[in-house]
């Protein structure tokens, strides 16, 4: 027996899953860069937060100084 050829159908149901691995390749390469750009956005916000915190810890600090100045001062004078 002769195999037989591929009726239109068969040939258009290989040529819609070719397509949709094509597709399906193209959003995973898009998502895995949405997840990348993500994780990079996260650390950026990570480093600004630390940097933050630490700028507040030295705030504090000038704050507590200055304090304590006024208040030195203030006995002096009295």
């Amino acid at each position: 027996m002769r195999p037989q050829p591929e009726g239109k159908k068969e040939k258009e149901i290989k040529k819609m899953t070719k397509e949709d691995e094509e597709e399906e390749e193209e959003e995973g390469e898009e998502e895995e860069e949405e997840g990348r750009k993500k994780k990079k956005m996260k650390k950026k916000k990570m480093k600004k937060v630390e940097e933050d915190e630490e700028g507040r810890r030295k705030r504090r600090r000038r704050r507590r100084r200055r304090r304590r100045r006024r208040r030195r001062r203030r006995r002096r004078k009295r």
